[in-house]
């Protein structure tokens, strides 16, 4: 992967970001993958960068990672949301 860039425009990670962005509680990588109709080890791969690049934090309760959008990330979702909306026929 090239730079952030190239992972953030991919359309499984919107939907990745759509589906974190949908609800205010945290959300754990299952969920996630089911959601966005791709693999746990996809959603593992993105959340890591997402993490890097300030757009998740994440905890662990147990043996569970959950995940959620920071400001950042909610800011970002938002924008990606709008560009859509004027992108959908």
């Amino acid at each position: 992967m090239k730079n952030n860039y190239d992972l953030i425009i991919k359309e499984k990670s919107f939907l990745v970001l759509f589906a974190l962005r949908k609800s205010t509680k945290p959300k754990y990588g299952k969920i996630l993958a089911r959601e966005a109709v791709c693999t746990l080890s996809y959603i593992t791969k993105v959340l890591v960068t997402f993490e890097k690049i300030g757009l998740v934090t994440s905890s662990i309760e147990g043996r569970i990672k959950l995940v959620t959008l920071t400001p950042k990330g909610i800011k970002l979702t938002d924008q990606l949301q709008k560009i859509h909306e004027l992108l959908v026929i």
